[in-house]
């Protein structure tokens, strides 16, 4: 992994076996959220996580 930083953006570099273990604890976080008792993410947070998921869900990681 890699990161690079300009200012207040952020380029996060990922391979492709992390960008699936990326996109598997998104799931599940997001799974955890919606199912454990007194477990839940702010409306941000799960917004950021399904839209993760959703981007690299959809290039086959």
């Amino acid at each position: 992994m890699r990161v690079t930083h300009c200012g207040d953006e952020h380029l996060i570099q990922l391979s492709s076996d992390e960008a699936a273990q990326l996109v598997d604890a998104c799931a599940l976080l997001l799974l955890a959220s919606n199912n454990a008792p007194g477990c839940s993410l702010n409306n941000k947070m799960s917004r950021l996580l399904q839209t993760v998921f959703e981007q690299f869900s959809s290039h086959s990681v």
